[in-house]
C-alpha cells in the first residue's frame, strides 16, 4: 500500500513549523520530540498519558496544538 504522508503547519505560542507527518487512520494523537514542542511553545496539558508503543506500555506528557493541514484549521492532542 505504501506510506502516505501530508504537510501540516503547527501554531504555537513561540512560533510556527511546518511538518511531514505520516498519516496513520488508527492514530489517536500526533506525535513530536520534546525538543520541537518546547520551540514551539505549546500548552501542556494536566497529568499524563499511558499508551502503548513497539517497545511496551510508556507514560507521556500531552499538549494542546492548533494547526493548519491542506488550507483547514485542526486542533489536536500532542505526545
Amino acid at each position: 500500500m505504501g506510506r502516505t504522508e501530508v504537510q501540516a503547519r503547527i501554531f504555537g505560542e513561540k512560533e510556527t513549523r511546518e511538518y511531514t507527518f505520516l498519516v496513520d487512520t488508527d492514530a489517536t494523537y500526533l506525535a513530536l520530540p520534546t525538543e520541537e514542542i518546547e520551540a514551539l511553545g505549546l500548552r501542556q496539558g494536566r497529568g499524563t498519558l499511558r499508551l502503548m508503543s513497539a517497545t511496551g506500555t510508556v507514560e507521556v506528557s500531552t499538549y494542546f496544538a492548533d494547526g493548519e493541514l491542506m488550507g483547514e484549521d485542526f486542533n489536536a492532542i500532542l505526545v
